[in-house]
């Protein structure tokens, strides 16, 4: 019987959209940057997204963090992308100082059940928009409304193995999102990328 509800599994999560990305564009001129100095961070993760607790393989909702204790998830995912947009920002070192802003759509990681129950599958999908604002005037200085920063999840014997070197989802997503916001600020490089991968 389990046997059948693992092929059910499979089929199920091939039918849904199996093309990811991390896409935030062409990115922001490092000359352009040059003169900026971070200043704050700014994360804003509305009480409008949905939840999810659920350990089930896929679970729902536009939240779905699992890995900390029970708690306020739109607290802990607001401090995920705090941690990463100041480290990603911190190359910036300028006169004119800069908020980075960020509004998050989406963050579905994956349930308990998922993490170590699959093999070689499963996505953390995180979408967000991001700005930089000058600090002082409040002038919207660049914008993405539609970043994508999925990354392919560690599952199964993987996950274990990776948890017993320190490296959890949360440090994973951490250093992804700041290779992100790095990125699209012209001081790292291009983590612009595509890949295919069974997944919700």
């Amino acid at each position: 019987m389990r046997h059948f509800v693992l092929i059910a599994l499979v089929f199920l999560l091939a039918a849904c959209t199996s093309d990811f990305k991390t896409d935030y564009g062409q990115g922001i001129c490092r000359a352009a940057t040059a003169q900026w100095g971070l200043r704050d961070v700014r994360v804003n993760v509305s009480r409008d997204l949905v939840v999810s607790e659920s350990n089930s393989f896929i679970p729902g909702g536009d939240i779905v963090w699992q890995e900390e204790p029970r708690g306020d998830r739109y607290i802990q995912v607001a401090r995920i992308f705090e941690e990463a947009a100041n480290a990603g920002g911190a190359a910036l070192d300028g006169a004119r100082p800069v908020i980075i802003e960020i509004d998050v759509l989406r963050f579905h990681s994956l349930s308990k059940r998922a993490r170590y129950g699959l093999t070689s599958s499963g996505v953390h999908n995180i979408h967000f928009k991001l700005r930089a604002v000058d600090a002082l005037t409040g002038q919207v200085l660049a914008q993405n409304n539609s970043v994508r920063a999925d990354l392919a999840a560690f599952v199964g014997a993987q996950a274990v193995e990776m948890e017993t070197k320190g490296i959890t989802q949360r440090v994973r997503i951490v250093h992804h999102l700041k290779n992100v916001v790095a990125g699209w600020l012209g001081t790292g490089k291009d983590v612009n990328a595509a890949f295919s991968r069974l997944g919700a």
